[in-house]
């Protein structure tokens, strides 16, 4: 198994695993559904856009994990800016990370993470961070084993039918 910076090339099989994340995103946590996470109609189209985008900016990095061959899990992380009066003003934001089902529990998701942790050294930012849902018990747990810790919570109420 093995981690490498994504190329153009790699787009159509990040698709393909960026479906199976956010199917796992409808069957568990209601995503894509009427309310909150309702999807647009041209969800796919915006996501390959924005991937593409992605894969060649300055401020962003994609990373796959590949075995024998195949594209087995990717990280996309990013640079955002934090209020301008912290000393350290921009963190790198994991995006999105996804491990196929069979290729978990085997320390893919914490070279993925590796990755996109030099990364964001070699970019000078102070500290990796991403957003999980709270009843998502096996990625917190991966999260704390590589050493990450609950900062904030992001805490919402809907304001908009």
């Amino acid at each position: 198994m093995s981690i490498r910076k994504a190329v153009l090339a790699d787009a159509p099989e990040i698709i393909r695993l960026w479906n199976a994340l956010e199917a796992h995103h409808r069957a568990e946590f209601g995503f894509g559904t009427p309310g909150a996470f309702a999807y647009k109609k041209n969800a796919a189209s915006i996501y390959k856009k924005f991937l593409l985008k992605q894969l060649a900016a300055r401020n962003a990095a994609v990373f796959v994990a590949e075995d024998g061959g195949r594209t087995i899990g990717y990280i996309m992380a990013s640079v955002n800016k934090l209020p301008p009066i912290l000393v350290h003003d921009r963190e790198a934001f994991v995006n999105e990370l996804l491990v196929e089902k069979a290729h978990r529990r085997k320390g893919v998701g914490t070279k993925l993470l590796g990755a996109a942790e030099r990364w964001a050294k070699r970019k000078g930012l102070f500290w990796l961070g991403l957003t999980v849902h709270t009843e998502n018990r096996a990625a917190l747990a991966a999260y704390r084993k590589f050493g990450m810790k609950a900062l904030n919570v992001k805490m919402v109420r809907i304001v908009h039918p």
